[in-house]
């Protein structure tokens, strides 16, 4: 076994703990969704999602696919974006029900695919898919292929969810040298919080290794100086990356806190120190 897998084995079972203890928790609360409310549902079937793919990219790590772990936690934040902007909004049970409805959209646009390339008919269509007039209804709310455009000229997407100036979080101003722009009262002026860093720097990154761009491939690159050999990401020493296991548990043991910050504060709920500070714990025991 590789050194970097052993060096990395008290960092995944941290997390682990971390996120079991997560589970643990939410299981003893029976917690119910308010009946008629799509935000509670959502809200919760997201919060679930999210522990799946937070363990999933545990278990990539632990099992030495560094690089497919860190691709998966970019699924996570993607999650963590579209709670946080549903969540954050003025009316959030309106854009839970958006949410929500778009599984029209994908239905009958998958509908409209297997016509025309799986030879269906359109009555076979009519006759086979759930709520088929329901679906054709809704379907024309989203004239685009995502639940955030309002208007064919009005298009929306990760980065509007990013962007969106938080309700509830503020930050303080900073001039070109990091230091506070302090308003007339000697105070720091404070402004909306956003995940533009999220974006710009952990979406994109990730990004990379989730479309497969040449930037992500340099530990599978063929070369005319060697005989050609699959990489062993168990055993293979990497090119590059090395930490990149790490970086994996990171992204996803932030995203779960930002998840959880979300999911407690939309549904009524305290988010409780039992969990915060473990969580707090372990970004700076993997930051260290």
């Amino acid at each position: 076994m590789s050194n970097r897998r052993e060096q990395l084995k008290p960092k995944v079972r941290q997390v682990k703990r971390v996120l079991n203890k997560i589970i643990r928790y939410l299981d003893q609360q029976w917690i119910s969704p308010r009946k008629g409310f799509y935000l509670d549902a959502t809200v919760l079937t997201l919060l679930s999602k999210s522990l799946a793919l937070a363990r999933s990219t545990v278990c990539l790590v632990q099992n030495g696919f560094h690089e497919e772990a860190f691709a998966s936690s970019r699924t996570l934040l993607e999650l963590a974006l579209n709670l946080r902007y549903i969540t954050n909004g003025a009316n959030p049970e309106l854009r839970a029900k958006r949410y929500v409805h778009f599984v029209a959209k994908i239905k009958m646009e998958f509908g409209a695919r297997a016509i025309e390339q799986l030879s269906w008919t359109q009555k076979t269509l009519r006759e086979t898919a759930a709520s088929y007039k329901e679906f054709q209804v809704l379907k024309r709310k989203y004239p685009k292929q995502g639940w955030l455009q309002a208007s064919r000229k009005h298009a929306k997407g990760i980065w509007t969810m990013a962007m969106e100036p938080d309700r509830f979080e503020r930050i303080a101003v900073v001039d070109g040298k990091g230091k506070p722009v302090l308003n007339k009262r000697g105070k720091p002026k404070m402004k909306p919080f956003t995940w533009e860093f999220d974006y710009r720097i952990i979406y994109f990154w990730t990004s990379q290794f989730v479309h497969v761009t040449v930037d992500s491939l340099d530990n599978h690159a063929a070369t005319p100086d060697k005989t050609f050999k699959v990489y062993n990401p168990q055993a293979g020493t990497p090119v590059r990356n090395a930490d990149i296991g790490t970086t994996a548990l990171f992204n996803t043991v932030v995203t779960m806190h930002k998840i959880l910050i979300a999911a407690f504060r939309s549904i009524g709920h305290e988010f409780p120190k039992e969990l915060s500070e473990p969580l707090e714990a372990c970004v700076k025991s993997l930051m260290a």
